[in-house]
Order: C-alpha cells, then structure tokens, then sequence
C-alpha cells in the first residue's frame, strides 16, 4: 500500500511502500481492497501467499488463508505498526475469493466467496480449518448454508478487533465462530463493494454463465438472501432437490410479491433478495430492473441492453460535480469489456430508474475498481497499472463561446451549436439524444446537455 502526494498538481508516489503483505498472486487471489479509518490505520483484504500459510501449518497445497487485518500507521513518516488480524477464512479455491470491504462507523463490512469447486477442501478440513460435515455440503449450496460455513456470505465484524457484535443476525455463544459474524447470506463472488448515500452497501455481484447483479444490502437490518445456489440474477438455477445436511430439509426460497424487506429474520432469511439491476452474457445485451405485476416479480427490461462476463462494480457518484441529475448515480463496469455504465437512481421504489452507457466497450483495459477522489473526480484502476480519470473539463457557455472555440469543435450558430468531436450527447434526465460519430450540429434552443468524448471528458452545454 503506497502512499502518494499532490506535488504542483500532479500526485507523486513516495519511494517506498506504507504496508507491505505477503500475499499471493495465484489466479484471482491478491491483495483485493482497502479501507481508510480515520484514526486507526487502514484494513486490508488479501490472500496470503502460499508457502507462508504451508509454513505455519506444514501442508503441500496450494490452500491458503484469505485475510483481513488492520494496520495502524503514521502518514507523516509513512510508517505502520504491527499486523492486527481480524478475521480469517480458508481460500478452498484460486477463485471466488470475493473479499471486498466497506467500513461504516466502525463496522466492517466483508463479501466471502462461495470458494468455486473447492478443490483444497480436504486440504482445509486436515489442516483444521473447516470441520469435514461443511466441507462436504453441496459447494452451490454453500452460501445458503449457516452452521457456520463462512462461504458465499457478508460478514460484519468490528474494525478495531474483528469481534463479532452481538446483534449480528446469527449471533451465538461467545461471539468467537463464524456463525456470530455472518450479515447476509446466498453470495457467489461479489467482487466489489461500495456505500449509497443513504449508508447501504451496493455489491457487484459476479454470475455464472447467465446474468451479473447489482443488488443492495442494509447495513441496519442483517439477514438478507441474495439468493445465489438457487437464483442467478432474477433467473431461478434451477436445483429442486438438493437437501440441507444439517436440517434434514430441501434448499428452496420464495421469491418476495413486493419492495418490502420484512421486520422478521426468518422471514428475510427464506426470501429472495433480488438483485436492483441485471445483465446478461456473452452476447446477450439485456439489461433488467426489478418489478411486480399482482404480486409476482416480473423484471423491466430496460432499454439499454448490457452485456459482460465479470461485474466490476463501481461507485456511488456524491455532489454535483457531474451534474445535479448524476448525484447518487452508481457508475459501474465490466472486467471483461471495459465500458462504463451509470444507473441512475430511482425515485420511486425501484432502486434505480434507468441505465444509461457512458463508455462503449474496450474503453478501458481490464478495469478492478472505480471509486470518487475527494477532490470529486472518478477514478478507473485497470489491472495492469493504468488509472484513468473521468472530470468535468468545464461548462461551456453557448452564448459567450463565439469563434474562440474552433479548437474544441464548437461553433456557435444562434440555436446551433456545431460540434466537430465524436461526442455522445446527454440530456439532463441522463438520456442518451445524440450520437455524434464525426461531426453534427446540436438544437440548444431545447435546454441543457452533457457531451462526453472518447476521452471521456466531459462538457456542460448551456444556452
């Protein structure tokens, strides 16, 4: 973890590392997220690297541990202290690690994955790290199996200790299982995790080989059933028959007949907790928001069409730095495509109201993170180093530009506006209008509009 300075306008990446970790790099193993505290330090995700954890334990396989661990540290003389550990699970699989992180008042909030085909389960149950009668559960149905299986849930753990609080839904005993730090349950590999303005968590959540989800968590209210093992998406898997070793009864979930989210746990846990957004795969450009028509959900396809293989997730737009209409806009992308989108948030009950595209496809190179900087930019990282930043360039003024704007391929004409740029036109509701590939001219007369460049700069258009 580095720590860098604004030196003249331009951030300078201090010689040597803050934190370090001995983490692994194996398939989709690493070091996966990062949270700021205001006084004590900063709490790092990672998969600790093989032959450390063999070390320690004295096993020969690739099974590792995933870990979450705060370091205190000192900015000023970029300096930390010692590693605090607050939680630890076994990573069953190079894949579906999940380990994203959000803190919220001193709550940690923490995605594990379902653990994919677990091929170092054994490994896990010899080295005592998972008891054998989990290991042997269904590995679909991990994620909709308590009896403390960590795989496939969130976890809400204190961020100074890792305790678990006693008001955590599943709470037992003496708080020291992974029962008692379970918040919600039914994840596969929800890879990224940010806070909505309200304080809810938005999780991107990766699919399998039909639809990626956007779906919101309560940061309040714990016990919620994101559904996967049996839904994927709004689409049901499929699995009717398989049997809860530890309940003796099938795995099943009712699908909910309204937005309500009940006051009763076991009502909550039993129900699906649909996703707020849906999108389809290779190739299948569809796009889904939740709806209910007498009391069965019955999805709205949205007009822009989505397609991917990854969700990447994204970030919570806050201000109204990209203009007013985007403000608690979720801008979001795929690691498989690299465009961006942005779901505009709803006003009624639906979480959001529309999506509208904001990058095409390949605008970015395999991006793994988007988040707002303080000073209100949006920043993309792509996985092989690359961090590209969206801004307002500024707002142009029709009325004052004149012909001191040929340059930037505008040109005043009384109501129109010439604009010699491949630019995708917005209005202010976020609606595409336009799309000008070369050279167009705009009717300003009907109001506001944004344009954004391949660049992805950004331009206020005002009368």
């Amino acid at each position: 973890v580095w720590v860098c300075d604004l030196v003249n306008e331009q951030w300078v990446k201090r010689p040597t590392p803050i934190v370090s970790v001995n983490a692994s790099t194996y398939f989709e193993r690493g070091l996966t997220a990062l949270a700021v505290l205001d006084d004590n330090g900063i709490i790092v995700s990672y998969a600790l690297e093989e032959d450390e954890y063999n070390n320690e334990i004295g096993a020969n396989s690739r099974l590792t541990v995933n870990r979450v661990s705060r370091f205190p540290i000192n900015v000023s003389n970029n300096t930390s202290q010692s590693e605090v550990i607050l939680l630890e699970v076994p990573s069953i699989a190079g894949n579906h690690q999940g380990l994203a992180l959000v803190e919220k008042n001193g709550y940690v909030f923490v995605s594990i994955g379902d653990g994919a085909g677990g091929v170092y389960l054994q490994q896990a149950v010899e080295d005592g790290l998972i008891d054998q009668a989990n290991a042997d559960v269904f590995s679909l149905m991990r994620p909709q199996t308590l009896n403390n299986n960590p795989f496939g849930k969130i976890m809400r753990i204190d961020a100074i200790d890792g305790s678990a609080f006693t008001d955590n839904p599943f709470y037992e005993g003496d708080g020291d299982n992974w029962n008692s730090k379970i918040w919600h349950i039914g994840l596969r590999n929800t890879f990224d995790m940010c806070l909505d303005l309200d304080g809810n968590i938005i999780l991107g959540e990766v699919g399998a080989g039909d639809r990626e989800e956007i779906s919101i968590g309560s940061t309040t209210t714990g016990g919620m059933n994101f559904g996967w093992g049996l839904y994927e998406g709004f689409n049901f898997v499929g699995f009717t028959s398989i049997v809860n070793p530890f309940t003796g009864e099938i795995y099943s979930l009712d699908q909910p007949t309204d937005f309500s989210i009940s006051s009763e746990l076991s009502e909550r846990l039993y129900t699906h907790k649909l996703p707020s957004l849906d999108y389809g795969h290779n190739g299948n450009e569809i796009t889904r928001l939740p709806s209910f028509t007498n009391g069965e959900v019955t999805p709205i396809v949205d007009s822009n069409g989505i397609e991917g293989n990854s969700v990447t997730g994204g970030t919570v737009i806050v201000g109204d730095g990209f203009g007013e209409q985007f403000n608690g806009a979720y801008i979001f992308s795929d690691f498989t495509r690299g465009w961006l989108n942005i779901a505009l948030k709803g006003t009624g009950e639906s979480y959001f109201s529309s999506v509208i595209n904001f990058a095409d496809d390949n605008t970015f190179d395999s991006p793994v993170d988007i988040t707002q900087g303080f000073d209100g930019e949006i920043y993309v990282v792509n996985l092989f180093g690359d961090i590209d930043v969206i801004t307002y360039e500024d707002t142009l003024s029709v009325g004052t530009i004149g012909e001191g704007t040929k340059g930037r391929g505008y040109h005043n004409y009384n109501n129109w506006l010439e604009i010699k740029e491949p630019v995708n036109i917005y209005n202010l509701s976020g609606q595409l209008v336009r799309n000008i590939k070369e050279s167009g001219y705009l009717d300003i007369s009907k109001g506001v509009y944004l344009a954004v460049d391949s660049n992805r700069n950004t331009i206020k258009i005002v009368k």
